[in-house]
C-alpha cells in the first residue's frame, strides 16, 4: 500500500504547474527513462499487447516521479510493413501519435528513438543488409522524413536516428546518416536530431562520429560499464552465464582470473570486445567508473558538443543495494559534465523499475533515479 500511494499520491497541482514546454533543447533532455518493450523488443507482435503494454498513466506515472523525457523506442515495422516499402501503416502511427499526445499533457519531452530499420537490427548483425543496400536506406531516410513532416508543428520531440550501431568500420554509418540528416534538414531545421557510434553506441567510439556545425544535434552514447557488473548473469550473454558471479558494487571482481582462464583455453568464447582483463587489477568503484566515462569527457572537452547517454542501468539480478549505489553514482558524473541521460528502462526487459505486471520493484531505485535522494 505504501508503494501504491508514493507512486499516486502526488498532487494534481504539481502536474499542473509543470513548465510549458516551448521548444526542444538539450535542457528538456537532463533525466529521462526509456520505454523499452512496448513497440520494440516486443515478445509478441500484436496489437492487444500494443494497446495495453503502455498506456496513457505510464507517462502520467512517469512525469509525476519527476522525470523530465520518456526515450521512446520504436521498430520501424510498426509504422511500415517490409513488404510493402514506403507504404505507412496508420495504425502503427497512432502509438507514436499518443507518445507525442500523453507527454506534452504531462509536460515532458519525447525521444522517438529508432530501434530496428530495415535491413538492420542490433542483435543480429550478421544478418544486416542496411549499409550495403541502396534500396533499405532510402526507405530509413524517407521514414524518418515522413516522421519529421507529421511531427512538425510538435516542438517537445527529438529523433534518436538509429540504435546501437553495429558496424566494423564507422564510414557506411558516417555516410548514411550524412544522408538521413540532410533529408530531416529539408522539412524541418530545427529539429534535435541525436546519433552516436559503432560498437552498440559505446562510449569508446565517440571519437570516430562525424560531427556536425549544427546547434542542434546532440551526440549519444550507451553506458553498461562494466558489463560484467551490469549485465551480471545475462541469459542472451553466455559468457556472463559462464563467470556466473553475483558482484556488489562498491566491491571487487571475484574470481575474474578463472573467467580470463577460461577464455584463453577455450572453454568459452572469444570476449575480446569486452576487455575483461583490464579489470584484473581495478576495483569495482567511482574510480573506474570515472576511468570508464574519460571517453565522453574527452569529447565534451575536444568538441564542445552536446552529449546525451540514450541507455544505463543495471540487471535486475544485480544485489538491489548495488543497483541502486551504481546508478547514484553514474548519475552524479553525468550531473558534473552535464550530460543528459535515460535509464533503461521503464518496464520488464531484465532491468525495468516495473515488473512486467506493473508492479513497482523499488521505490528507493525510482528515488536516486529522478533524483531525490
Amino acid at each position: 500500500m505504501t508503494i501504491i500511494y508514493w507512486c499516486h499520491n502526488l498532487s494534481s497541482k504539481r502536474l499542473r504547474n509543470r513548465k510549458n514546454i516551448s521548444g526542444v533543447s538539450m535542457k528538456n533532455y537532463v533525466n529521462g527513462l526509456n520505454v523499452g518493450g512496448w513497440i520494440s523488443q516486443y515478445f509478441n507482435k500484436r496489437y492487444e499487447h500494443f494497446d495495453s503494454f503502455i498506456v496513457e498513466k505510464d507517462f502520467e506515472k512517469i512525469a509525476s516521479w519527476g522525470f523530465d523525457h520518456i526515450r521512446l523506442p520504436f521498430d520501424y515495422e510498426i509504422l511500415e510493413n517490409k513488404e510493402n516499402p514506403f507504404v505507412f501503416n496508420e495504425r502503427g502511427f497512432k502509438y507514436l501519435d499518443n507518445a507525442v499526445l500523453w507527454s506534452k499533457k504531462y509536460g515532458i519531452s519525447l525521444l522517438l528513438d529508432m530501434h530496428s530499420a530495415p535491413g538492420f537490427s542490433f542483435g543480429s548483425y550478421e544478418v544486416s543488409t542496411l549499409f550495403k543496400n541502396k534500396t533499405q536506406q532510402e526507405i530509413y531516410i524517407k521514414l524518418w522524413e515522413t516522421i519529421a513532416l507529421r511531427y512538425k508543428n510538435e516542438k517537445h520531440i527529438a529523433f534518436d536516428l538509429l540504435n546501437e550501431l553495429v558496424l566494423p568500420s564507422p564510414d557506411p554509418w558516417n555516410n548514411l546518416v550524412r544522408e538521413c540528416i540532410a533529408s530531416i534538414r529539408k522539412v524541418d531545421t530545427e529539429r534535435l536530431l541525436i546519433f552516436g557510434g559503432i560498437n552498440y553506441n559505446s562510449i569508446f567510439t565517440l571519437k570516430d562520429i562525424e560531427i556536425y556545425d549544427d546547434e542542434n544535434i546532440a551526440y549519444t552514447f550507451h553506458f553498461y560499464e562494466p558489463i560484467i557488473f551490469t549485465h551480471q548473469k545475462a541469459v542472451w550473454m553466455p559468457f556472463l552465464v559462464h563467470y556466473n558471479q553475483t558482484l556488489n558494487y562498491p566491491g571487487a571482481f571475484d574470481n575474474l582470473d578463472k573467467l580470463v582462464s577460461d577464455v584463453k583455453d577455450g572453454k568459452i568464447g572469444d570476449i575480446e570486445q569486452f576487455d575483461v582483463k583490464r579489470y584484473l587489477t581495478k576495483e569495482l568503484d567511482i574510480s573506474l567508473m570515472i576511468e570508464d566515462m574519460q571517453p565522453a569527457i574527452d569529447f565534451i572537452n575536444k568538441t564542445g558538443r552536446k552529449l546525451y547517454c540514450g541507455e544505463f542501468g543495471v540487471i535486475e539480478s544485480t544485489p538491489m543495494r548495488s543497483r541502486i549505489n551504481w546508478c547514484r553514482d553514474a548519475i552524479s558524473l553525468f550531473d558534473r559534465y552535464k550530460i543528459g541521460r535515460s535509464y533503461w528502462t521503464y518496464k520488464g526487459m531484465d532491468f525495468g523499475l516495473l515488473d512486467r505486471k506493473g508492479n513497482l520493484i523499488s521505490e528507493d531505485l525510482v528515488k536516486v533515479l529522478a533524483g531525490r535522494r
